[in-house]
């Protein structure tokens, strides 16, 4: 009976762990296909949206970045959103930089058509009245020979002025240009811009007045670079008013700044055409308002060094009434 009994338990005690093993197996087994099962779902999951970020990337890629990603930007989410997020900016980013060379490229060949067509007027009549003198010779009379030299002349100084006005913009358009800051006075500055161009506006009987509120305005900035700004903004307003008009310089103060202003009583602007005057080589509709003269570069001159002192210029005109430009400085108690 002992021997029966020890024999029975030792064969429940077979079948028994058999049976555990077998149960552990299929246990295993199915947790490591569940888990397979659960690691494809996952894996696919993740692979269709990085497929599908690859095939915009691709799509993009391959147009030249002229095609915008059919992808929408999500807040948060994980990497993969923000993968997406970031190639959409990138995308974005990328295009505007196409955009702004092809404009770039435009504005290049638009400068270099009007540069060549600039150079070229003078060039022409300087060649055309130096070849009439070196033919002519000494059949001209003395009146003649002077009347062709002071043409050719005034075609070398248009010629002069125009390159020096290239050579001016090409450097405030690379930067290339620091403003030598320094304090000085405004009004002084501007009764010698007043001198300066007193002969020339007293030869076209033009009017050339001050109007000073204040005559201790102090700035600080570049006399050299504002200088230049009222220079070429007299100038315009000496080639624009018809004889027997008239030119105000005039300072105001602010309480945080100087307000200079040059006013002019000549044809004015048409209104369609102020927002382009401060483009380089803009030509105005009206081939008679005495822009031939000009190299079309002055006025954007003075907004690229106003843009260097952190100035914005205005402009107000009536058309046969005139035009003001104004601009500001800091005082000097409140200048940087």
């Amino acid at each position: 009976v002992i021997l029966g009994g020890q024999k029975y338990e030792e064969l429940a005690s077979n079948i028994g762990d058999s049976f555990v093993g077998r149960m552990s197996a299929m246990s295993v087994g199915v947790i490591v296909l569940l888990t397979l099962i659960i690691g494809l779902l996952v894996f696919g999951l993740l692979t269709r949206r990085l497929k599908r970020l690859d095939g915009e990337m691709r799509r993009v890629s391959e147009s030249k970045f002229e095609l915008a990603p059919e992808l929408e930007p999500t807040d948060g989410g994980d990497e993969i959103d923000a993968l997406t997020n970031a190639f959409i900016e990138m995308s974005d980013r990328i295009q505007e930089q196409i955009e702004q060379l092809k404009e770039n490229d435009r504005l290049r060949r638009e400068l270099v058509s009007n540069i060549s067509h600039d150079l070229r007027t003078p060039l022409s009549a300087m060649q055309g009245y130096l070849e009439t003198l070196i033919i002519k010779g000494d059949s001209l009379s003395d009146e003649d020979r002077q009347h062709y030299l002071k043409i050719a002349r005034r075609h070398t100084v248009r010629l002069g002025s125009l390159i020096g006005d290239l050579f001016e913009l090409s450097k405030l358009d690379s930067a290339s240009v620091t403003p030598q800051l320094e304090m000085f006075s405004v009004p002084e500055l501007v009764q010698d811009i007043a001198q300066e161009f007193q002969l020339q506006a007293e030869k076209k009987d033009i009017t050339l007045s001050l109007n000073l509120e204040t005559s201790s305005a102090f700035t600080v900035g570049d006399i050299g670079l504002i200088q230049r700004v009222l220079e070429n903004l007299v100038r315009n307003a000496i080639r624009f008013t018809p004889v027997g008009g008239e030119i105000t310089l005039s300072i105001a103060e602010r309480p945080q700044s100087v307000a200079v202003a040059v006013a002019d009583t000549g044809k004015g602007i048409p209104d369609n055409e102020i927002s382009h005057i401060f483009d380089r080589y803009y030509r105005s509709e009206n081939p008679g308002d005495g822009r031939s003269g000009s190299s079309g570069l002055g006025l954007a001159i003075v907004k690229k060094i106003l843009d260097l002192h952190d100035s914005r210029i205005t402009v107000v005109s009536k058309v046969n009434a005139g035009t003001r430009f104004e601009f500001e400085l800091p005082r000097h108690s409140q200048a940087a």
